[in-house]
Parts: C-alpha cells; sequence; structure tokens
C-alpha cells in the first residue's frame, strides 16, 4: 500500500475542492497534525468513493480507524460497522470493540444519524457489502431477530429502544444491516 504521493492523482484529496489557498492550507496542517475531524471526513469520503481501490480503501479506513482512535465517536462507530463487516476475524474483533465503546456510552442512534448525513452528503459513493457473516452466534443466541423477516428486525429496533435485554452481537449485527442500507439509499 502505497502513500498518498505515490498513488498520484488515483488518490482523491476532499480538501482541495476548497477554493482559497488559506483554506486548503489550514486543511492540510490539520490532517498532517492528525486532527480526529479531519482524517474521519476525508477517510469516509475516500472509503465510499466509486473508483476507490482496495489499497485506497485501505489508507482511507486507516484514518477513520485513527481518527477513532483518538477519541472521534463518529469514526469509533464508522469504523466499527466498516471493519465488523470484514471477512478478516482480527479486523471484525477490533471493530466490535469499537462498537463496544460506541453502545457502552449510549451513542449508537446519536453517531449512526450523523454518519448517515455525512454518507447521504457525499456526490457519488459506493455501496457497502456485507459478507453475511454474522457477529452473534445464532445458535446460542436468544435474542437473535431473523434476517429473513424484515418485520423482525424492525421489532429488534423497538426492543432495543425501550431497553430491553438484547445481545450486544445482535445490536452489532443489526447495526451491520442498517449502515449497508445507509449506503445504497
Amino acid at each position: 500500500m502505497g502513500s498518498e504521493e505515490e498513488q498520484g492523482e488515483a488518490y482523491y484529496d476532499p480538501l482541495q475542492v476548497h477554493k482559497r489557498f488559506r483554506q486548503v492550507q489550514f486543511l492540510k496542517r490539520c490532517r498532517e497534525s492528525g486532527n480526529p475531524e479531519v482524517l474521519y471526513r476525508e477517510g469516509l469520503v475516500n472509503y465510499f468513493r466509486e473508483t476507490s481501490t482496495s489499497d485506497m480503501q485501505a489508507l482511507a479506513l486507516e484514518g477513520i480507524r485513527t481518527a477513532a482512535l483518538k477519541g472521534h465517536q463518529d469514526a469509533k462507530y464508522a469504523s466499527s460497522i466498516i471493519l465488523m463487516a470484514s471477512v478478516d476475524e482480527d479486523e471484525r474483533s477490533v471493530g466490535f470493540e469499537f462498537f463496544r465503546a460506541v453502545d457502552n456510552e449510549c451513542l449508537l442512534r446519536h453517531c449512526r444519524r450523523r454518519v448517515r448525513l455525512f454518507i447521504r452528503s457525499l456526490w457519488v459513493r459506493r455501496e457497502m457489502v456485507y459478507p453475511g457473516i454474522p457477529i452473534c452466534n445464532p445458535r446460542i443466541c436468544e435474542t437473535r431477530f431473523s434476517e429473513d423477516d424484515p418485520s423482525s428486525s424492525e421489532n429488534h429496533e423497538i426492543n432495543n429502544m425501550l431497553g430491553n435485554k438484547i445481545c450486544q452481537c445482535c445490536k452489532a449485527d443489526f447495526e451491520i444491516y442498517l449502515f449497508c442500507i445507509m449506503t445504497i439509499l
């Protein structure tokens, strides 16, 4: 995986859309200093860009993860979902830890709303495809919602809002489902 310079013009730099030199310089300094908001926004734009290669997505995800590690809540939410939807077990584990942090702070709905608004503001975006590997083990979970029954998932969300005891892994699966839908619509 190469740096931005190695990838040349293939790597989209959303900060360059600003016309004024001072703004560009300010945002560039923010990126270089590791400002979590800039890393998060730039990461999401580049991750969901329709023409992003897998290397570009990995670089973008690294920016989102860095912002998450610096405490950016929306970055924690976005990286948790992206990582949990991976087929790599280590990434899924890291993603679930980010998810638990957001869930334990009762910020799932807040972060989902903010991330949805940001993703929907993108002009062109790639939809996220869920590989179908659940976080929750349906053989042992008594609260597992049926993915074949949409009304069941709606009931799951209602139960979640009412505070019923629902497995945190089921919550994670449902959030992945909602996130994939938000990238399509």
